[in-house]
């Protein structure tokens, strides 16, 4: 017969007794509820022992008592074999302190049915909370020199079970369940960590009991395993050690803080504040339920080969020691190495299925680690340092170099720098040095230094600072990326970077945009570039700066375009705003829209008005005049264009330019561009050529500006 919850069953007699005259604290007992767990035990017969270390311990009452728990109780035949294990007699010679975290660590808190149980199984990662919990340790705080108590929470311990295998694509069970524990694996039990589950589900009074095979030792956290592992892991727990925070927590130290309200602290790791937090037993960041679900995996390599690989490609002039190594870098190394959720099986690291944060594979052979299952998760101590990727990519320059170092934090508080592992594409990259960003106005307050991201960036503009957000952080970092190599030569180049409709310009030994030609100065290259697995990284004297000014703007800046700039005066196609420093708006039109404005140089205005081809001012509305100067302007915008038209696109169109604003007005006009590998040119209505000075080139904050060689006509 199915058995309900026995919470239910318990309430229903409950009511039932209430009803009765004279027996309103009695009840009776269902035939088939054996008791409480204690009881059971005792009547069953074999597990004397763990009755005898819960009295020990002081438990026995809560096993006997109307708890809310679930027992997993070994056998004594599971207790015998435990101490010819550890080579001792019996209870009796095992420290009071180790008994007590033995026997705790058998009772869960909350009741699971096994058809709970096999619920938590949908996911992959399956603990559950035990009664144990060290006492409150005694912990030196670097930051302000003052001892605390850090308050440990429960222990979780694991379970394991066929559907969680097949869930994690793991084909061979045995195997890697036997790569953690030493007992027999079957496919249709329930492992509560290393130990067997023997009977189900058994109902009792206050809880469910489960008899188990096995004494489950309790499992450390990541964090004790490295520290018992400290000699081998002091260059990780060293640069571990600098992230972590100890924060009071009023709720713990008024539940636990005893009779005197000791303070109690927790601790946290401030590169990920709450998660990857290794000593931890719990995601303080999610319901009790997920934690259910929390795991971590930590592959720590072994100091000899950590160090090997931190000289190889860290430490150097200005990072002569481990201490020396900025926070910032030594995040990203171990970010490389702790990962989330997933439970690492042997079989899937060989199979290259775990993946850290930047969706590597973590990939070295099991045979070169020693695996151990953690109350958190999963830890591996490795002989062989794999290669970190972002140290050997085209950021290898502010990784390495103090005096680039800035721009690392650009990066991180930008959220682009995963980007720049794909392996399959080609980068080229400009690092300005520190010093320069203040040459555009950008100053950094570091906050907390001890604390990466606690950064802010502040741009004067118009007199005042105002902070960059995450999006323009991540526009300055596109600035300063192209994808694909830049060859540079005496002519310039017009080039896309990562930004949609954002362009750098690069020739000889300089690189720019809009921004730079609007304050004047343009960057220099510094030194040679370094080759790096995905392309060329370059220093620069200053930063690549974003344009600001319009279109309209960029077409008063230049002489080269002095008499277009003249016609649309002209017709009054410029405001005078009352912000400082964005004195004109240009053109109806260009308030929106991304326009690539092809205009003809001084010479051919010139010529052409010498010719009577541009239409005159009439005074009045000038309509046939700003009709001649939109068609210039070609709305880049159009068709899901991300860019500009760019030099050596592979374009031969007719393509609509820019109308006047008149609501009323039904007539468009065409051009035709034609942008190949050795031209670019456009074409007008009567078929007339003009070549485009691409080194004339100009960018705006809403479009990219050509000189074109001839005026050509529109219908």
């Amino acid at each position: 017969m199915k058995k309900k919850l026995f919470f239910l069953r318990l309430l229903v007699l409950l009511t039932l007794a209430g009803c009765e005259d004279d027996t309103h604290d009695r009840y009776s007992k269902p035939d088939w509820l054996e008791g409480d767990i204690a009881s059971i035990l005792e009547n069953r017969g074999n597990y004397t022992i763990f009755l005898e270390g819960l009295k020990k311990v002081g438990y026995l009452k809560q096993v006997s008592g109307r708890a809310n728990l679930t027992v997993f109780a070994p056998s004594d035949d599971a207790f015998t074999a435990y101490f010819n294990k550890k080579q001792v007699s019996g209870l009796d010679d095992i420290p009071e302190d180790v008994l007590k975290s033995i026997i705790t660590y058998h009772l869960v808190q909350n009741t699971y049915t096994k058809e709970r149980l096999i619920d938590l199984f949908e996911e992959p990662i399956v603990r559950l909370p035990t009664f144990l919990r060290y006492d409150a340790e005694e912990v030196l705080d670097v930051r302000d020199n003052r001892t605390k108590r850090l308050f440990k929470n429960n222990k979780w311990v694991p379970l394991f079970h066929k559907q969680r295998f097949d869930l994690a694509n793991v084909s061979n069970p045995a195997t890697n369940f036997n790569y953690f524990f030493e007992n027999a694996y079957m496919d249709d039990a329930i492992y509560y960590g290393n130990a067997m589950v023997e009977d189900y589900e058994i109902p009792a009074e206050n809880g469910y009991l489960y008899t188990i095979n096995e004494v489950v030792e309790p499992l450390d956290n990541i964090y004790d395993i490295l520290k018992r592992n400290s000699d081998k892991h002091d260059y990780f727990l060293s640069m571990l050690d600098e992230f972590k925070y100890f924060r009071y927590d009023e709720d713990i130290t008024r539940k636990y803080g005893g009779i005197d309200q000791d303070s109690l602290f927790t601790s946290y790791y401030t590169f990920d504040v709450f998660r990857k937090n290794l000593s931890n037993e719990e995601d303080l960041t999610t319901n009790y339920e997920g934690n259910h679900r929390y795991n971590i995996n930590a592959f720590v390599p072994y100091d000899t080969s950590l160090k090997l690989w931190l000289e190889n490609n860290v430490l150097n002039a200005d990072y002569p020691t481990l201490d020396n190594i900025p926070l910032i870098t030594k995040k990203y190394i171990l970010n490389y190495f702790i990962t989330e959720y997933d439970f690492s099986f042997p079989e899937r690291i060989e199979g290259r299925k775990v993946l850290n944060d930047y969706n590597i594979p973590i990939v070295f052979p099991t045979g070169l680690a020693v695996g151990e299952c953690a109350s958190n998760g999963v830890y591996y101590g490795i002989n062989e340092t794999p290669d970190i990727l972002l140290f050997n990519t085209v950021l290898k320059i502010p990784f390495t170099e103090a005096n680039y170092r800035v721009y690392l934090y650009i990066l991180e508080n930008s959220g682009t720098l995963p980007q720049y592992l794909n392996e399959s594409l080609e980068y080229t990259t400009f690092i300005p040095h520190n010093d320069s960003w203040e040459n555009i106005g950008l100053s950094i307050d570091f906050g907390d230094p001890d604390i990466v991201g606690d950064e802010e960036f502040l741009m004067e503009e118009n007199g005042q600072e105002r902070p960059l957000n995450r999006s323009r952080l991540s526009s300055l970092v596109g600035y300063h990326t192209i994808t694909g190599e830049v060859v540079f030569s005496d002519d310039i180049q017009v080039i896309s970077n990562q930004n949609k409709f954002g362009v750098t310009f690069a020739k000889g030994n300089q690189v720019w945009s809009g921004g730079n030609e609007e304050i004047g100065g343009t960057p220099q290259l510094v030194g040679d570039p370094i080759e790096t697995i995905n392309g060329k990284s370059y220093r620069t004297d200053n930063p690549i700066m974003a344009p600001t000014k319009d279109l309209a703007f960029h077409i008063a800046l230049h002489d080269r375009f002095k008499a277009f700039n003249d016609l649309i005066v002209s017709v009054d196609g410029y405001k005078k705003s009352n912000t400082a420093g964005n004195d004109i708006i240009g053109l109806k039109f260009l308030k929106s829209g991304k326009y690539t404005a092809f205009i003809p140089s001084n010479a051919a205005i010139a010529e052409a008005q010498a010719n009577g081809e541009i239409p005159l001012p009439d005074g009045d509305q000038n309509t046939q005049l700003k009709e001649w100067l939109s068609y210039f302007f070609v709305n880049s915008a159009k068709d899901q264009r991300t860019n500009y038209f760019l030099p050596k696109e592979s374009i031969n169109e007719w393509l609509e330019s820019a109308t006047i604003d008149d609501a009323e007005a039904e007539t468009y006009h065409l051009l035709k561009v034609i942008s190949g590998i050795s031209e670019y040119k456009v074409v007008g209505a009567n078929n007339e050529e003009a070549i485009v000075n691409i080194e004339a080139a100009s960018l705006g904050k809403n479009g990219l500006l050509y000189e074109i060689d001839n005026v050509i006509s529109f219908k």
